[in-house]
Formats: structure tokens, C-alpha cells, sequence
């Protein structure tokens, strides 16, 4: 049975599994449980050159079964699925095809011998891989579970002997998607897919665990987590093989990765300081950027925590989240840019270099951040929703984001409120 190494946030973060992947871009999403049920958030609206005269309202609340909502991809800016889980041991599917203004609970439409899903990638409305797993009663493990939606339905997928559970998935097209997840031994596995089916492609040995692919092209891909020694990993997959990429000294795990190219990508996570061994016991973060032949580690600020999202939209613009840090890179140096008051970031995703937006929770309630290409701001949220974890953009005035309530599943909007 596969388990995840747990960092020292493990009791704020408890189960967290990244797998949010919007258009090939790897946009982290994590829930955790907080007495209760799924929520999909919506970002919609007409936006106006900053954050004033925007405003959250809710539009419905749905009683459901749905604990973890923990991915969500957009092909438009109308349509949109969010996958997760339900307490009764099942999957959550929940699609929106009118930019938000109403979510369908379509769970009762998957098939059978699916537990759970933790990824979706979409290429277009016609064409959406979604990847989990289903529970053996037997070993209270997960086989590996994926799944194929042609625009009007999902079918199951055959998936090669041995595969366990999955957890995140990035297509670069319709015939090209990368898929991360664990084997029936435990050891880390990736699978790729042509279109027609899954197959597994060989690692190299001593990769113990991949957190995150993102994929330019069908022959540029970089997966991210850490191998069997403690360090971080990072592969590159040409379209045939996947290799192991060397790594800068002083990174024990990579947790998100995003490209932009095939010569331009960053990953972000952290490195160990373990008082036990005189060190200070946390966990400051990294930052590593790609040239398309090697990984070079980056300067960040001081005082930088363990980093567990990253959205490029260029080369020379990404953004960076991470408990309470969120950071902008110029294509030279990373610089924080947070307003006061933000407990932790879970993931974000930028629709453009001036356009991006970050979410997570301030222990008593959720965060929303927007970013205008010089600054964050805090976006104000209905009262009663936890927290968010999931956030995937495909413009600046259309995005959505998953977290959850205390109580039920609840539909956010995110509008103008200045005249028009």
C-alpha cells in the first residue's frame, strides 16, 4: 500500500494529493476534511482593470455526498469538470457547461468500479481524461482507475496489470496524456495515453514517488516528486522514454511543476532541515527553473516556506504559492508579493501574465487572491466557506475553484458590481 510522505504541516495538510492539471498546465489542487462536504467555486464575471468592483456572492447550495473535491479543468470558459470523492466511498463528478451559472451533479453517470478520482485534464468539450481509483474490499488498497468522456460520456479505460491508484493527469491533446500514480508494489508509475488506450512507460529506478507532470507538447513532458533516498526527483519524457534529470544539491521533494515550452519550465517545493540534526526544523522552499537540458536552482527571498504550486504563463512570468507566500518570477529572480492575513495557498493558476488567482484558507475561512501582473489583493468571500484548494483560468474573466464547506456544496460568483 502506497504512502505519501508527510511533511511538517502533515496535521494542517492531512491526505493532501496534488493533481490539479488545467490545459497543460499543472495547477495544484488539495482538500482536506473539515467535518464535511464538497464545494465548487466559480470566478466568472467582467473584470475590471484591478480588484475593486468585484464582489463573491453565492448563487445555490447542494446537500450532497461529495467530502473531497480535488480537481478541476476547463477547456472553456463555459465548460468545466470537478472530481473528488463522496463519504460513501464513491466518486464525485460535477460538470459545468454555462460558465458556472449551474453545476450538474452527473456522478450517478460514471461507471461502475470507480472509489475515487483525484485528476482531470480536458483538451476541449469533446475530449476530458479523468484519473483515481477503485478499493479493493480485500486489501483496502486502489487499483488505478481512468477514465474517457467524448463529450457525452465517460467510459472506462483499460489500464495495464498492476497499476495502483492515480493522481494526476496532463494531455497535451486529445491522443496525448501523461498520467502519475503509484503501483500495486508501492513504487511510483506513469502511464501515457495515445488516444486509444493507456500504457505503461518505463521509470527509472529509485523514483519513490511524482507529484506533478506538465506537458509543452506530446514530446515534452517533466514530472516532479522525490526518490527513494529523500531527495527530489525530476523526469523529462520525450514522447518515447522518461528520463531522470539531475538536480541541484539541497532538494528533498519537487510538489508542483509548470511549462510553458519545451525549453522553459519551473518546479517549486522544498528541503529539510531537520532539528533532530541541528537544524531549525522547517521546511524552506525551493525553486528550480529548466532550460530544456538541465534544472537550475533559483534565488528566492529569505524567509520562503516549502512551495506546493507553480503557473507559468511565459517564460518570463510565473507565480508561486505556498503556506503563506505567494511569489512572482520576471524570467531572473523570484520577488514575494502577499497581502497580510493569508494562512495558507494551495494552489493557483494565471490565465496570462497580468491575470492569475490564488486560493486557500485562513484557518477560520477560505482566501481568494487576484493578480494584476504588479500585485496580489484579497478578494472578498461569501461568509461559510472553508476553504479552497483548486483553482484552473482560461481568461481573466473566467476561472474556477474547488474547496469546501462545513455543510454542503455551495456555487460561487465572482462579479462586477460597477455599473455598466
Amino acid at each position: 500500500m502506497h504512502h505519501k510522505r508527510m511533511t511538517s504541516r502533515a496535521g494542517a495538510r492531512a491526505g493532501k494529493l496534488r493533481g490539479l492539471v488545467a490545459r497543460g498546465i499543472r495547477v495544484s489542487a488539495a482538500l482536506m476534511m473539515i467535518g464535511g462536504l464538497g464545494v465548487v467555486g466559480m470566478l466568472v464575471g467582467t473584470r475590471g482593470a484591478s480588484a475593486a468592483g468585484l464582489s463573491w456572492s453565492t448563487q445555490a447550495s447542494y446537500l450532497a455526498p461529495a467530502e473531497n473535491l480535488k480537481a478541476v479543468s476547463c477547456s472553456s470558459a463555459s465548460t468545466c469538470f470537478a472530481v473528488g470523492s463522496n463519504t460513501v466511498r464513491g466518486p464525485a463528478l460535477y460538470e459545468t457547461t454555462d460558465a458556472g451559472a449551474a453545476w450538474v451533479n452527473d456522478t450517478e453517470s460514471l461507471p461502475s468500479g470507480v472509489s475515487y478520482l483525484k485528476g482531470v485534464s480536458c483538451t476541449s468539450a469533446t475530449s476530458c481524461q479523468a484519473v483515481g481509483g477503485n478499493f479493493s474490499s480485500s486489501t483496502n488498497d486502489a487499483a488505478g482507475v481512468a477514465l474517457s468522456y467524448n463529450g457525452t460520456s465517460w467510459t472506462v479505460e483499460t489500464l495495464p496489470s498492476g497499476v495502483g491508484g492515480l493522481n494526476a493527469v496532463s494531455c497535451a491533446s486529445a491522443t496525448s496524456c501523461q498520467a502519475l500514480g503509484y503501483n500495486s508494489d508501492g513504487g511510483a508509475v506513469a502511464l501515457s495515453y495515445d488516444g486509444t488506450s493507456w500504457t505503461t512507460e518505463s521509470l527509472p529506478s529509485g523514483v519513490a514517488y511524482l507529484n506533478a507532470v506538465s506537458c509543452a507538447s506530446a514530446t515534452s513532458c517533466q514530472a516532479v516528486g522525490y526518490d527513494s533516498s529523500g531527495a527530489g526527483a525530476a523526469l523529462s519524457y520525450n514522447g518515447t522514454s522518461w528520463t531522470v534529470e539531475s538536480l541541484p544539491s539541497g532538494v528533498n521533494y519537487l510538489e508542483g511543476v509548470s511549462c510553458t515550452s519545451t525549453t522553459s519550465c519551473q518546479a517549486v517545493g522544498g528541503n529539510y532541515y531537520p532539528s533532530s540534526t541541528g537544524g531549525t526544523g522547517g521546511t524552506p522552499g525551493v525553486a528550480l527553473s529548466y532550460d530544456g537540458t538541465s534544472w537550475t536552482p533559483e534565488s528566492l527571498p529569505s524567509g520562503v516556506g516549502d512551495l506546493s504550486a507553480v503557473s507559468c504563463a511565459s517564460a518570463t512570468s510565473c507565480q508561486a504559492v505556498g503556506g503563506s507566500s505567494a511569489l512572482s518570477y520576471n524570467g531572473t529572480s523570484w520577488t514575494v508579493e502577499l497581502p497580510s492575513g493569508v494562512g495558507y495557498l494551495n494552489a493557483l493558476s494565471c490565465a496570462s501574465a497580468t491575470s492569475c488567482q490564488a486560493v486557500g484558507y485562513n484557518y477560520s475561512s477560505s482566501v481568494a487572491l487576484s493578480f494584476n501582473g504588479t500585485s496580489w489583493a484579497a478578494e472578498s468571500l461569501p461568509s461559510g466557506v472553508d476553504q479552497l484548494n483548486g483553482v484552473s483560468c482560461t481568461s481573466a474573466t473566467s476561472c474556477e475553484a474547488v474547496g469546501q464547506t462545513s455543510a454542503d456544496i455551495v456555487i460561487l460568483s465572482l462579479a462586477s458590481t460597477a455599473p455598466t
